[in-house]
């Protein structure tokens, strides 16, 4: 695939997360569930990185941009939310996020 549709696959998956993480949540994980909820976080969010740093032409300028994202999508992401019924914020959910992010930072730091 070429830079150009990583681009627009990147801005898809960003609306994505952001209609997903908007919607009110109707009931809360059960305790059995949180351990799926922090691995779709983990995978959300690996993906939105993953295609971010794809969608650029410089590997390493993207990866340095992605170290300010790590430390700032997440924590808007769930700053966001706490207006939303059904929804809270959650340092878990913080971390499960910026996991997936740092498994792609390092992925492509590699190469």
């Amino acid at each position: 695939m070429t830079k150009k549709v990583y681009k627009y696959l990147f801005v898809i998956w960003s609306i994505v997360l952001f209609t997903l993480t908007s919607l009110p949540s109707l009931t809360l994980p059960k305790k059995d569930e949180i351990g799926i909820d922090k691995l779709a976080h983990l995978i959300f969010y690996f993906i939105f990185a993953f295609l971010f740093v794809k969608s650029y032409q410089n590997t390493k300028k993207a990866t340095q941009k992605l170290l300010y994202l790590t430390a700032f999508i997440p924590l808007l992401d769930e700053l966001h939310q706490i207006p939303i019924s059904g929804r809270y914020f959650s340092f878990w959910d913080i971390l499960a996020d910026v996991t997936g992010m740092l498994i792609v930072f390092f992925l492509f730091r590699k190469n």
